[in-house]
């Protein structure tokens, strides 16, 4: 190689300008590439900022909407209460209700007042006014009571009255279809 060095040195120079000339098709090739990819980064940067902003923007509209919500449904709520008692005293069966009851009480006795408070959907509680001729009426009232759907029996109070105890009951009546 030394006998040669003219020879030599146009390979190397070949050698050395092909390098060159990769090396220069790289870094145009890099460039743009960069370029290329930094006017993207920038438009997708933008593109996140204004989703941020419209997040932001549909967070704060959700949070107004759901404050409305729960305002309507506090001015509404009467009224739907009183269209679902309504709903249930038109379902309730209270022909069910008053045979069950009925056929309660023993012999003589009888009711002489009747108060119903709905509590849900097939529930009622009711305070009552019964008078019974005799102590064992009044327990064999409290007895079918327990026998049929009744439930929370109490004797609120008793007095007697004319040979006749007259007693107040509080109970409960569940319907089951």
């Amino acid at each position: 190689m030394a006998s040669a060095p003219l020879r030599n040195r146009n390979l190397y120079f070949t050698m050395f300008g092909f390098l060159a000339v990769l090396t220069l098709a790289a870094l145009v090739a890099g460039g743009l590439v960069y370029v290329h990819y930094h006017g993207r980064n920038a438009e997708t940067r933008a593109t996140l900022a204004s989703l941020g902003l419209e997040a932001d923007t549909a967070r704060t509209e959700t949070a107004a909407f759901q404050a409305k919500s729960l305002e309507a449904a506090k001015r509404q709520k009467t009224g739907v209460d009183f269209a679902d008692e309504a709903i249930f005293l038109k379902s309730f069966s209270w022909t069910r209700f008053l045979s069950e009851l009925e056929q309660s009480l023993p012999g003589a006795s009888h009711i002489v007042a009747l108060a119903p408070t709905p509590m849900g959907k097939a529930r009622v509680e009711v305070r009552l006014r019964v008078v019974f001729s005799n102590l064992n009426e009044m327990l064999a009232f409290v007895d079918n009571l327990k026998a049929r759907s009744f439930a929370d029996i109490r004797l609120i109070s008793e007095e007697k009255k004319a040979g006749e105890i007259v007693s107040e009951v509080s109970l409960s009546y569940e319907e089951h279809r």
